[in-house]
């Protein structure tokens, strides 16, 4: 990639873009910021095509998560200005001067496209999410803040019924949740505390349920998770 991510994030962080996320699977880069709206977040992502990453595009993201990464959860938009190919939408880059001039543009337009998107679409994402974000709060509220995520797994292992406990490890073992390290963790709570408080909570029994063709549950897991990471400054890390 011709794209620099050191110097990207130095011309956005002007614009209060602290988070820095690159994605596993894509190679995108994604810089994210609190939206001016509550409980909203305002995402510039980079993506790039090509044998050395020359061809480069970008979006502007919002979503109710640091990363957009369902439509349940957020919506992206296409930057076209910022490509010189009006057909395919990316821009080729040749050079380090062609790369800075790139790298410029997209922080002088896409902090306001950002906030435009923010304010025409937000309301809207924020409205049509209420419950999933009122029934999170309810199960980030059983955890013990003061606890480590790892003591507060081992907590949430010791309590559960074998039935439970099978049912835990089965959706956190879910291919598209990260298995190691920090967000490892974060992911097997949010999997045990749906998996342990659905019921009380809700009402329902995700029993069986797959997040991978069940977005109620994919989408819960995710909040969770999401929420989970700002709250142990693991939002920087974010990488899917």
């Amino acid at each position: 990639m011709k794209i620099r991510q050191k110097r990207l994030f130095e011309l956005l962080r002007v614009h209060g873009f602290a988070s820095n996320i690159i994605s596993p699977i894509s190679g995108d880069l994604t810089f994210v910021r609190s939206s001016h709206i509550n409980e909203l977040f305002e995402s510039i992502i980079v993506g790039t095509q090509g044998k050395q990453g020359e061809a480069v595009y970008a979006s502007v993201g919002i979503a109710i998560t640091h990363a957009v990464m369902y439509e349940l959860l957020g919506n992206v938009q296409f930057l076209d200005e910022m490509g010189e190919d009006p057909q395919r939408g990316w821009t080729i880059i040749e050079d380090d001067e062609k790369a800075r001039q790139w790298e410029t543009r997209l922080a002088e337009i896409s902090s306001v496209r950002a906030k435009e998107m923010a304010n025409r679409f937000g309301p809207q994402l924020l409205q049509e999410t209420t419950e999933l974000r009122s029934v999170v709060k309810k199960y980030e509220s059983t955890l013990e803040p003061t606890m480590t995520p790892d003591k507060v797994l081992a907590a949430l292992k010791s309590l559960r019924s074998n039935e439970v406990a099978v049912e835990a490890e089965r959706l956190s073992s879910c291919p598209i949740f990260p298995n190691d390290g920090k967000k490892g963790t974060i992911y097997q709570i949010a999997c045990h505390v749906i998996a342990c408080r659905s019921v009380d909570i809700e009402g329902i029994s995700f029993i069986g349920h797959d997040p991978m063709s069940d977005t109620a549950l994919l989408a819960r897991i995710e909040l969770l998770a999401d929420k989970l990471c700002q709250a142990n400054d693991f939002v920087d890390v974010y990488a899917r």
